[in-house]
């Protein structure tokens, strides 16, 4: 059964089933999922992960745009996060970034990312939270400057991309 965050208008899955680089990024993603977050993933299209710096609980859905949400202490969602590469990548790509992220510097990648509010439908407003201190950096007078452990990080899911693009 496959899933679409707009169940009713198109199925993603059906449109790239066929995609090679999409079906490696997918069993890539499969194979660094625990048990429960792959049946969670296969059966309802999504899986739960558990910030390192917070302790709070995230949903990631498979897509590339506001496809985080951030749960509050009942399960609901309490915020969209949009955490994503430049370019052109594969859905398990970004989504294999996204957990690794959340689950190793997640104050760092939440940072630099958008988040909306409660509904990810609305307009998404960029914010930056009130935990972090301002930013000091004149290249955003909204946003921190990411760390350079996070850029290394993008800059390496850069590199292997590019890598497998080459194989292909």
């Amino acid at each position: 059964m496959a899933f679409s965050r707009l169940s009713g208008l198109y199925d993603i899955e059906t449109v790239v089933c066929n995609y090679a680089p999409e079906r490696r990024a997918q069993e890539l993603l499969r194979s660094r999922l625990s048990l429960d977050q792959r049946e969670q993933y296969d059966s309802r299209g999504f899986f739960e992960v558990v910030g390192s710096d917070t302790g709070k609980r995230y949903r990631i859905y498979r897509g590339h745009v506001f496809n985080i949400q951030e749960l509050d202490a009942y399960g609901e969602e309490a915020f969209a996060w949009c955490l994503t590469l430049h370019g052109l990548f594969a859905t398990g790509d970004i989504n294999l970034a996204q957990k690794i992220a959340l689950e190793t510097f997640e104050r760092n990648a939440l940072a630099i990312a958008n988040r909306s509010s409660k509904s990810t439908w609305r307009r998404a407003v960029r914010s930056q939270p009130s935990w972090l201190p301002q930013a000091t950096t004149p290249w955003s007078p909204r946003r921190r400057r990411p760390s350079r452990s996070l850029l290394l990080f993008f800059r390496l899911i850069d590199g292997l991309s590019i890598g497998l693009d080459d194989r292909l």
